[in-house]
């Protein structure tokens, strides 16, 4: 039997020890509802994407929110790049998944959504610190 390499035990320890965190701080916060938070600053540009493409359906004609859009005359143009919404989107169908299964808002910012955004923040950070082990 192979012993397992000091790198993935020091991987299952970061991973065990940021899963305790996120959810005691991140989703559960000091009031029950940090997992409010997870969706802000430029993740709402980002995940506007998704949101305007599975929810809403209005790609371009999305409300403009002054934060992350710019109104043009033809729509609006959305200031951040779609790469990271593409990165976002098992995340957030997972998400999507979980509010139809749990009767949910499915409006994109619910606990659902937000939850499985971080969960996968989570798993591609890992997913680095793993590959960087590999070099």
């Amino acid at each position: 039997m192979r012993t397992p390499r000091l790198s993935n035990l020091a991987l299952l320890l970061i991973a065990v020890v940021w899963g305790v965190l996120m959810v005691h701080w991140r989703w559960q916060g000091t009031d029950g509802e940090g997992w409010r938070w997870v969706v802000r600053s430029d993740v709402k540009g980002y995940q506007g994407y998704l949101k305007a493409l599975l929810i809403t359906h209005d790609l371009g004609q999305e409300t403009p929110d002054p934060d992350y859009l710019h109104r043009t005359p033809t729509g609006s143009l959305n200031k951040y790049f779609a790469g990271t919404s593409v990165l976002m989107l098992p995340w957030f169908t997972v998400g999507h998944g979980w509010a139809l299964l749990t009767d949910a808002p499915r409006d994109g910012l619910s606990a659902p959504y937000q939850k499985a955004l971080s969960l996968g923040g989570v798993v591609h950070g890992l997913l680095g610190l793993w590959l960087l082990g590999g070099l």
